[in-house]
């Protein structure tokens, strides 16, 4: 989730990644720039393969930076591992896409994007 300025919610307090049964969460802190955040995440990843969905990051998020109920998914389909770890700049993307074009555009712009990748496979084989 964002703040009102566009930055990410995210103090790196490490709770979501403590709580993790899964362990697929990855955050790397940094200093902020911000003089009432001690920190934020440099890095802020979601392996959503290893993801059990299981709610507890969002139960121990302090800040409401992560949340379930917000329509920004993960992408469902990938032809590498690397297609399916959630990035701090694909959330914060996704997030933006979402408060100013709403929940359809987020997902036509995936839809669209499945349907681009999946051509340029089809081309590489």
């Amino acid at each position: 989730m964002l703040r009102e300025d566009g930055a990410v919610r995210c103090v790196a307090c490490m709770c979501c990644p403590t709580v993790c049964p899964a362990h697929c969460i990855t955050i790397i802190p940094e200093e902020s720039d911000n003089p009432g955040i001690e920190k934020r995440p440099a890095v802020f990843e979601i392996d959503e393969l290893r993801c059990v969905v299981c709610g507890l990051c969002v139960e121990a998020c302090p800040c409401d930076a992560i949340r379930m109920d917000t329509f920004v998914h993960p992408k469902i389909w990938g032809y590498n591992r690397e297609d399916f770890v959630e990035s701090k700049q694909t959330l914060m993307e996704r997030s933006k896409v979402l408060e100013e074009r709403g929940r359809e555009a987020l997902i036509d712009d995936m839809l669209r994007d499945y349907r681009e990748a999946d051509a340029a496979a089809a081309e590489g084989r």
